[in-house]
């Protein structure tokens, strides 16, 4: 086994490698921040694509990116069919052959994945949970964007081409859906704007009622409809907000698939979303985005990447009190959320808007 070691320049010749694997199962957001990575490495090595390990609800996230050659999947998540995935995965693994594995995720389960493939460079951030199973390890800087962080690990490797931007398209077939979808409701309107009204954790939601009036202010004074959108466990969330609006809506909570819902937001103009994976699809689809923050921040290296992308946050001076935020709030009061006004989120999407899109 080569030493693992913290110097931030890995001694690999990449025109070497011609089978490589980047290691990504954590959440939709996390995935679509490691696109550059992907992207980047693709350009790097002679084969000029990377296979990309995944769960399978954000699967169809990257399916479609030119970078990208295979895509694996690992059920991580089905305790019940744990053995067999795992089984099957291994298979796979021995099966590629695989000469250089990269893990910007920092789970033991990742990690394991790493040393499982037996290949031979395995690279991950020193602050993996198993920095004993890789054979080159990259310093964590915690104070940087998420996405800069992830391209350490590319740029240690030598990579040269860097590529920064989130970029995804969504394919003919989700297009058309979105076509099929929103035809009644885009003729209403001049524009639509895209609400993820919910997120994994519940205390980065900010309130249904609040998400509400910042939808209604800004629809009222952009002539914009609504589209209301999120996982199937959102759609309850979703109605809430739905029955404080009196402008033209459409909820397709719960109504799309990923593929399909990267048409549908595609065929947006703006985007509201709370710090959740939604937030960074829209970006990487190229749609101006406004994220809200609350137990969380920007700060922590999370905010919305690139110039299309703005974030609202209150002066609280607990927040944030966490990584990932939380069941409920520590206070009590939810006072980094309740604290933003709707006008305040409708006037950051309203300027966003005036910016344009690319």
């Amino acid at each position: 086994m080569i030493p693992p070691s913290k110097d931030p320049t890995i001694p690999i010749d990449l025109s070497r490698v011609e089978r490589a694997l980047v290691i990504q199962t954590a959440y939709l957001g996390d995935l679509v921040r490691t696109t550059p990575l992907i992207q980047t490495l693709s350009r790097a090595l002679p084969g000029g694509s990377v296979d990309v390990l995944v769960i399978p609800q954000t699967a169809e996230a990257i399916k479609g990116l030119a970078e990208v050659g295979e895509v694996l999947i690992y059920g991580k998540r089905r305790r019940l069919g744990q053995f067999p995935q795992s089984a099957q995965l291994w298979r796979k693994l021995k099966e590629k052959r695989y000469q250089l594995m990269v893990c910007p995720h920092l789970s033991l389960r990742s990690a394991l994945v790493a040393s499982a493939s037996r290949a031979r460079w395995r690279v991950s951030f020193a602050e993996s949970n198993a920095p004993y199973l890789f054979t080159h390890l990259v310093p964590y800087d915690p104070n940087i964007h998420i996405v800069e962080r992830y391209l350490a690990l590319a740029k240690a490797l030598g990579a040269i081409e860097i590529i920064s931007d989130l970029h995804l398209r969504a394919t003919a077939e989700a297009k058309a859906f979105a076509e099929r979808s929103l035809r009644e409701i885009k003729g209403q309107v001049r524009g639509l704007l895209a609400v993820f009204c919910g997120s994994v954790w519940p205390t980065k939601r900010y309130p249904a009622e609040m998400v509400a009036l910042a939808v209604q202010e800004t629809a009222s004074r952009l002539d914009f409809g609504a589209v209301l959108l999120g996982t199937e466990d959102e759609r309850e969330l979703a109605k809430e907000v739905e029955g404080g609006l009196k402008v033209a809506n459409i909820n397709l909570a719960g109504e799309t698939n990923l593929s399909q819902l990267k048409g549908v937001l595609e065929s947006c103009n703006l985007c509201l979303a709370n710090d959740s994976g939604g937030l960074h699809l829209a970006l990487a689809l190229g749609v101006p985005t406004v994220g809200v923050y609350g137990p969380t921040l920007p700060s922590q290296g999370i905010g919305p990447w690139g110039e299309h992308g703005r974030a609202v946050f209150a002066d609280v001076e607990c927040s944030p009190c966490g990584t990932h935020g939380g069941k409920s709030c520590p206070r009590g009061d939810f006072a980094c959320m309740k604290d933003i006004s709707p006008s305040k989120v409708a006037n950051a999407l309203i300027d966003l808007h005036r910016k344009g899109r690319r």
